[in-house]
């Protein structure tokens, strides 16, 4: 029996049990998730009370969101948006409830940048400049997207924008000439 290993340690049985807590209190935060969006599609929608339940009978075979698994919440939510109702989130930026604010250390820079991404649109075929702007952060080490460029980052950016412009127009001009 000595060659035996303990695999059944209280440490082990702690970890299991903290993981199990972790992925219950993920489940639960997604579940409270998918009812408040139930609830504000409901009031989008202006149902009441007593045709919401019906709906959820009909669609879940119970009365109460919180009786619902997320499968059948994922359901009720997507009956709901086919019915016209929006996306909490949705719904406030298009409201204009919520808005990317910049800092105002930022907005300067934050406006050249744009500047230079339009005129670098004219000169190439560049699709998507938001992509384009975090690849070059990304790839140059600066930061993960330009959401999260500092003052610093968004310098070294209008820097390599330029270049890259001048780059473009001046092989441009040069095929022009040619």
């Amino acid at each position: 029996m000595s060659n035996t290993i303990k695999t059944h340690t209280a440490a082990t049985y702690a970890a299991q049990q903290r993981r199990r807590d972790a992925e219950d209190t993920a489940r639960n935060d997604k579940r409270n998730a998918y009812i408040k969006a139930i609830k504000t599609k409901q009031r989008q929608l202006q149902m009441d009370d007593a045709t919401y339940r019906a709906m959820l009978q009909a669609r879940t075979g119970k009365t109460s969101a919180k009786d619902c698994t997320l499968t059948e919440l994922g359901i009720v939510s997507g009956y709901l948006s086919s019915q016209g109702a929006v996306a909490p989130k949705a719904e406030a930026r298009a409201t204009g409830k919520v808005s990317p604010s910049v800092a105002l250390e930022r907005q300067a820079l934050r406006g050249k940048v744009s500047a230079l991404l339009v005129e670098l649109v004219t000169v190439t075929d560049i699709t998507d400049t938001v992509k384009y702007v975090n690849a070059i952060c990304k790839k140059n080490g600066w930061c993960s997207a330009i959401e999260f460029a500092d003052p610093h980052v968004l310098h070294k950016l209008v820097g390599a924008l330029s270049r890259t412009l001048a780059s473009k127009k001046a092989k441009a001009h040069r095929a022009a000439q040619a």
